[in-house]
């Protein structure tokens, strides 16, 4: 992983304001189990300077604005230098790494500056190198959704054509006129990649342009299979002793399911028995890069042993998945279930058995789902699973039309057995 931060050479603390000297603002780059000072060429009287947020105070002090601009665009240098000779297999030279948030003359910066599908390229060249595998695919199918825009369009995208008009006309071919039309789902996700690409871009000075188009696309996110409690026992009855590809399969979707893992920190949790603290997981999200901490059920931990110990191996996401609907079907969960997705603003309805609609992340759905049957706290699951947002943790939760009969029902077992208060007005 690699961190780059933002520090004053002499803090002087305790030292009145009037009496602070100008001290040097350097960065320093964590990477490797090494560290790289690289000296930015600012100064700043500490008294202005706010250590936790790593930046100058702006009120009152207009120019600490561009002085803040500076040192984030050095932040992005710095990393993007680093992370383009790791993946040459080399380590930068401190010659290097000063040059890199060194400014450059105009000249020589149009000289430099790339085409956005050779920038494009080198923004999943930097994330592969960075580790972050599953990400860079998904940037990869972006890149292959423009280059198919521009040959349907017979004129290569560049970063001078990205206007609102270019977003709406973009959408329209990924979910109307593409020969495999996309969901609005994926289209909102090809919509953020490439804002987020070229606010990348920006920063490097590939794209020139001044302000990045506010280009939205309704994102409506397909509903997210859950267990049930039943289901879940039914699946871990299963016996597998001569299909060992399904037993194994069966054990990882069972660890999913009881510690509400992405299958990404799954795969990076095999080779880290020293996240396992006995009552949680201390891990960090590979997806959010944010903590969390997974409590240790115990019906995990035996599985998470099994797993240490070697007994279970990890395989590809995509022969999980397969696998997974395997093992769900030979558990006989197949009731009919909606599938529904948007595309084009058209709601889409298909009704599959329901072992056809699990995969990796069902786990983590089943996880949130029978936590919160049990009553469990909405802060607490949240921190387990590491999530932030409420709105993307509620897509976790089941709330098909079943469960909510079950819930009143629980709520209301029987008017014969439960005396509900009579409210009375005075």
């Amino acid at each position: 992983m690699v961190t780059v931060s933002i520090h004053l050479k002499r803090p002087q603390a305790g030292v009145p304001a009037n009496k602070q000297e100008p001290t040097v603002i350097f960065l320093l780059l964590y990477a490797g189990g090494k560290q790289y000072k690289v000296y930015t060429g600012h100064t700043i009287k500490p008294a202005f300077w706010l250590k936790e947020e790593q930046k100058a105070k702006t009120k009152g002090i207009g120019e600490n604005v561009a002085l803040n601009d500076s040192l984030a665009l050095m932040k992005e240098r710095l990393r993007a230098c680093y992370m383009e000779n790791v993946s040459k297999g080399l380590l930068p030279t401190p010659a290097q790494l000063k040059a890199a948030i060194a400014p450059a003359d105009v000249e020589a910066a149009e000289k430099q500056r790339l085409s956005l599908d050779e920038a494009f390229a080198l923004w999943i060249k930097q994330t592969r190198a960075d580790g972050r595998q599953s990400t860079a695919k998904g940037y990869e199918t972006t890149r292959k959704h423009l280059v198919e825009f521009g040959k349907a369009h017979r004129a290569p995208v560049e970063f001078e054509a990205i206007t609102l008009t270019f977003f709406d006309n973009y959408t329209a071919y990924l979910s109307q006129q593409r020969k495999t039309k996309l969901t609005d789902n994926s289209v909102a996700k090809d919509v953020i990649i490439l804002k987020t690409f070229l606010k990348w871009a920006a920063q490097r000075g590939h794209n020139t342009q001044q302000e990045i188009p506010k280009a939205k696309y309704t994102q409506r996110d397909p509903a997210i299979v859950a267990l049930t409690e039943n289901e879940l026992r039914d699946v871990a009855a299963l016996e597998f002793a001569t299909q060992p590809k399904l037993a194994n399969a069966r054990d990882l979707f069972l660890l999913m399911c009881h510690t509400g893992l992405r299958f990404s920190d799954l795969r990076a949790l095999a080779t880290r028995p020293d996240c396992d603290k006995g009552d949680h997981l201390d891990i960090t999200a590979l997806k959010t890069d944010l903590p969390a901490a997974p409590p240790v059920v115990p019906q995990a931990r035996p599985l998470l042993n099994r797993l240490f110990a070697g007994g279970i191996h990890i395989i590809s996401n995509q022969r999980l998945n397969d696998y997974i609907k395997q093992v769900a079907a030979a558990a006989g969960i197949n009731s009919p279930t909606e599938k529904l997705l948007w595309r084009g603003g058209e709601r889409i309805v298909n009704i599959l058995p329901k072992c056809e609609l699990i995969s990796c992340h069902t786990g983590r759905k089943t996880f949130v789902t029978l936590a919160m049957k049990r009553g469990g706290n909405f802060g607490f699951v949240m921190k387990a699973t590491g999530h932030t947002n409420i709105n993307s943790f509620r897509r976790y939760m089941d709330d098909s039309k079943q469960n909510v009969v079950e819930e009143f029902k629980r709520l209301y077992p029987n008017e014969n057995e439960t005396q509900l208060p009579v409210m009375r007005v005075a």
